[in-house]
């Protein structure tokens, strides 16, 4: 019975009581390192196991080091230089947030990237989980949280999609817990102020 109602309320899914947030597929997240925060938009796989995150996230929160040597070690893999490879992953272990280093699949193709651990906020529960650094640039979120990190809250992917005509913000700083997103832009249906 409650299925058939949370199927058929359009996205109107409700926590349970002392149940999981509910989330929708982009949210805000701030990462925590240290006494460094940085908030950002990251998009909800369902269909990734883990989490990703951007060089440029990474290096806001502190890791230049780490974000060079791992971009010195993405071009030493795809060059297939094997000493270049050991001394690089000897160097990145050195790091105590790298967890390991791991070979990767994915849409930017095969690469061996660390692990490194993570604390984000994310509907006011603070996660400790473990992301691959990757150069996600040219991808529309800086950050993806895969299933792993995921697993306290519940996903409606119809949580933020409105039947009101939507309107262009200018920022982060503009938003408030409801938007939505396009391509390319941040549309909101409703903003501070």
């Amino acid at each position: 019975m409650r299925l058939g109602r949370q199927l058929f309320q359009a996205g109107k899914i409700e926590a349970e009581e002392g149940g999981r947030p509910v989330v929708g597929l982009v949210e805000v997240v701030e990462l925590i390192r240290k006494k460094k925060r940085v908030k950002t938009l990251a998009k909800i796989d369902t269909g990734a196991y883990s989490c990703s995150m951007d060089y440029s996230l990474a290096k806001q929160l502190g890791w230049e080091e780490l974000v060079d040597l791992t971009k010195q070690l993405h071009r030493a893999y795809r060059e297939k230089n094997e000493e270049e490879i050991k001394r690089l992953c000897r160097e990145l272990e050195r790091f105590p947030e790298v967890v390991m280093l791991k070979k990767v699949r994915s849409s930017l193709g095969r690469e061996l990237r660390p692990l490194v651990k993570i604390t984000f906020k994310l509907a006011g529960q603070l996660v400790s989980t473990e992301a691959h650094l990757a150069n996600r640039r040219h991808l529309r979120y800086p950050m993806i949280l895969g299933r792993k990190a995921m697993r306290s809250f519940v996903v409606d992917p119809l949580k933020y999609v409105s039947r009101l005509r939507p309107f262009r913000v200018r920022g982060l700083n503009e938003v408030k817990a409801f938007f939505a997103l396009r391509p390319r832009y941040i549309v909101g249906i409703a903003v501070n102020g």
